[in-house]
């Protein structure tokens, strides 16, 4: 009996387009502290991106080694201490 099983291509599957919609933030995020050394409000400010999925990007590139943390101060909108990051220069 024949399998009638429809193959999955990449091209089908719905959850690409979420992946690659996740995947351009990530690469946007990495973009924004390559110019200077921010926040996570600070990025979710200049990029538009929602601080929840900053918060998952920033541990998904410090795990990755693509930026660290590189101040611990006062954030210039909340006023309150928070770590600022900045990417690895020696990447590119």
């Amino acid at each position: 009996m024949p399998d009638k099983r429809k193959e999955h291509t990449a091209t089908a599957h719905p959850h690409n387009k979420v992946n690659k919609y996740f995947e351009a933030q990530k690469k946007t995020v990495y973009k924004a502290l390559c110019e200077y050394p921010m926040t996570s409000l600070m990025i979710a400010n200049y990029t538009g991106i929602l601080r929840a999925n900053i918060t998952r990007y920033i541990a998904e590139l410090t795990e990755e080694d693509k930026i660290m943390v590189v101040d611990k101060k006062l954030c210039p909108i909340t006023k309150h201490r928070a770590s600022f990051y900045a990417a690895i220069r020696e990447l590119f």
